[in-house]
């Protein structure tokens, strides 16, 4: 029988093994450089010590991702999270780092991309499906070992539904993709496939499920609804999750994050639903006593005095533009329900910080001013929170808090939410040789991790012909004797 995948830690290098590739999969996690400006929100400094807005720079978090990218050798690399205005000067180490190609997805705000090594060739032009991103590569030392390798980062929140149509339209479109290659045409389900992104779920999402049952009913259920109407078949057999593949350990998190939902959010609620928990109620009427002198409302000036000590200065942030329509400068936004691209953003599996970026991104299209005889009541100020924990901003509201003096104690004592969002994949025409795991033992982004995620590295065989996994082997030649 063939050995179990070995297993090596960052900073330790990838091994090429003979016959195949190394991947590693990356969220590096938006803003980048120009596109956004409240990464230090995301740091927690009410539990890590850290410089949030020191670390949370471009400059300091690419130089770390420069360095976790250089340690892992990769042949591949696939990251999320790529800022599509600066993409080319953001990663333009990745030349210096010896990946002379790279395709950038071709649409979103949140975008994936693909880097190689010249030891592998790319064939044919990139394929880009619903948030996933198919490259195949033939290897320089032995072309007629081809790989697709499929980055991907499914949607976020609910959206269970979308996820299982994102994962099956990408399978699908690699299984036919391999029937048109010579070297699988006879049995295109034994194609060489690499699947690794972060999925936004774990192993109770329908995604997953397709991936490691190779199938999903009606019957399944994910979040509490039903997903499909109808089964949804893989067209590849079961295949291999790479870090579970390893033998007697479990596989660490990739998503390491403050524990906030249970402190923020009344009984634990998350999406269009969530209502400010007790302890941040308490909290942030306590706030709002001190921006307001002990007053009823809050002035103009005082409205821009708390904006300054939460956003840095007037005319940014969803809070501001929040606070402005509550002092009449625009249409209030609704409480009867978050925006659904808002109530989507918190990752799936409940506990965790929340996305909520790309919604919280968004900017005005006309510039807005507070309204000069405008006011802000504690109900409006509630309310302005409310919808910050509804659009999955719990970060944002905990930084909030941190800098405003009156941190909920739950807060501080509370534990990290550990998530395995991210994964690589191989189908039963690729065996996993090496993986390689980075670990974190506190809440991420840090000032040694530049990401809410961590990287996840494979080294994989890349098997030639079309003959199914020998006798005693599962899916991706992982020993099942």
């Amino acid at each position: 029988p063939m050995r179990a995948p070995s297993c090596v830690s960052a900073p330790q290098a990838l091994p090429r093994p003979a016959g195949g590739l190394s991947v590693l999969t990356y969220n590096v996690l938006l803003p980048n450089s120009v596109d956004g400006w409240w990464t230090y929100k995301m740091y927690a400094p009410y539990k890590v010590q850290v410089d949030a807005v020191r670390e949370g720079t471009w400059e300091r978090r690419s130089a770390l991702l420069r360095q976790q990218i250089q340690e892992a050798e990769a042949d591949v690399v696939c990251i999320q999270e790529v800022s599509p205005g600066t993409f080319a000067s953001d990663f333009s180490f990745m030349r210096d780092l010896g990946y002379a190609g790279c395709e950038l997805f071709k649409k979103g705000r949140f975008r994936p991309a693909t880097f190689w090594r010249p030891s592998v060739e790319l064939l044919g032009p990139a394929v880009h499906r619903d948030r996933c991103l198919l490259t195949t590569f033939a290897l320089q030392e032995d072309p007629a070992r081809v790989v697709t390798v499929i980055n991907c980062h499914l949607q976020a929140g609910p959206e269970g539904a979308r996820r299982l149509r994102q994962m099956h339209d990408a399978l699908d479109t690699a299984f036919k993709a391999g029937k048109k290659r010579p070297q699988t045409s006879a049995s295109p389900d034994m194609a060489p496939v690499v699947v690794c992104g972060d999925l936004n779920g774990e192993d109770g999402s329908a995604a997953v499920r397709l991936l490691e049952d190779g199938a999903v009913g009606p019957d399944f259920l994910e979040d509490s609804y039903s997903v499909t109407s109808k089964v949804k078949k893989s067209p590849f057999p079961p295949m291999v999750d790479a870090s579970r593949a390893v033998a007697d350990r479990d596989p660490p998190a990739t998503l390491v994050v403050p524990e906030l939902i249970s402190v923020l959010t009344a009984d634990g609620e998350v999406g269009r639903e969530t209502t400010l928990g007790p302890q941040a109620r308490v909290a942030l009427e306590a706030c709002f006593a001190h921006f307001s002198g002990g007053g009823e409302r809050m002035s103009k000036d005082q409205v821009a005095q708390w904006l300054t000590a939460i956003n840095g200065e007037v005319g940014r942030g969803s809070e501001f533009r929040a606070a402005v329509a509550k002092m009449g400068g625009m249409p209030q936004p609704s409480l009867e329900g978050a925006p659904a691209a808002a109530a989507a953003a918190a990752p799936a599996g409940a506990g965790a910080s929340g996305e909520g970026r790309e919604e919280a991104a968004e900017e005005p299209r006309a510039p807005l001013v507070l309204p000069e005889d405008g006011s802000l009541t504690l109900e409006n100020f509630l309310d302005i929170y409310e919808l910050e924990l509804r659009a999955g901003k719990y970060w944002g509201v905990a930084h909030d808090l941190h800098v405003m003096g009156h941190v909920p104690e739950g807060l501080k004592t509370a534990g990290e939410f550990r998530g395995r969002f991210d994964r690589i994949y191989v189908s039963a025409g690729a065996r996993v040789t090496t993986v390689r795991d980075c670990v974190s033992e506190i809440a991420c982004p840090n000032a040694a991790q530049p990401s809410d995620h961590l990287p996840v590295g494979a080294s994989i065989e890349i098997r030639t012909g079309t003959a199914a996994s020998p006798p005693g082997t599962g899916a991706g030649g992982v020993s099942t004797q």
